[in-house]
Parts: structure tokens; C-alpha cells; sequence
């Protein structure tokens, strides 16, 4: 839920929002997660999906233990950021990653969405 907007430690430019860390397997401990938008570009949701807004440039989880390719693909779709930038991908091995990430950005192109593919340690332009 993003209805509520967090102030405690924001900067000007930076928006910290409450977004509920998704339910873990086995009922595990849910830990604490906030988002946060940087200025009117980007929005980090931390390990949450269940957010219903974002910035023209979206960093979201795109796996999980909690997730899957199918509901971070879908969510996308919902909020239709400009860009999206994969994190939370590091159970996928290389080959794997870079499978996924031409499919999504496969997926994503017919609407109007760019998946920004990330390479280990490099940088990309948003």
C-alpha cells in the first residue's frame, strides 16, 4: 500500500514510502521494507510488488524467493514505467539472467515498456 507517505530520513528528492515486504514461503518472518522514489525518474520498491504506482523508471525485483518472473512481468505491465531496471536477479546463473532478460524485454517492447539487460559490475544509462 503506497497511500502513505513515510518523511522520517527523506531528503528533498527523495520520497520514502511504506511497501510491504511480500509474504515469505513456509510463513517465515516477514522482515521490514520501505520504497523510496528518487525525484519524478526512479522508484526502488524494495521486495515489494504490491505497490500501484511508479516513477518513468522502475527498479523492481524480477525474482524471489517470495516472486516470479510471471508476477514482476505482470506488475510492469500495471504500473507502465518508461524503463524498467531488473533487481533481485541474482539466483538466475549468467546464462540464465541473460535468457530472461531478452524474454522480458521481448515481452515488455509491444507495450511501449524498455527492460534496461544489466551485466554484473557494469554500468547502465537509465
Amino acid at each position: 500500500n503506497m497511500g502513505g507517505h513515510a518523511t522520517t530520513g527523506s531528503e528533498e528528492g527523495l520520497t520514502v514510502f511504506t511497501a510491504e515486504h511480500e509474504p515469505l514461503p513456509m510463513n517465515r518472518p516477514v522482515p521490514s521494507n520501505i520504497g523510496v522514489h528518487i525525484d519524478d525518474f526512479l522508484t526502488h520498491p524494495g521486495d515489494a510488488l504490491n505497490i500501484s504506482h511508479t516513477r518513468q523508471v522502475l527498479a523492481l525485483p524480477i525474482t524471489a524467493p517470495w516472486g516470479s518472473f510471471k508476477q514482476s512481468l505482470e506488475k510492469v505491465v500495471e504500473l507502465k514505467p518508461r524503463m524498467v531496471v531488473p533487481i533481485h536477479d541474482w539466483h538466475w546463473h549468467k546464462e540464465a539472467r541473460q535468457e530472461m532478460y531478452s524474454m522480458a524485454a521481448q515481452l515488455l517492447l509491444p507495450h511501449g515498456i524498455k527492460f534496461t539487460e544489466l551485466e554484473n559490475a557494469l554500468p547502465a544509462e537509465l
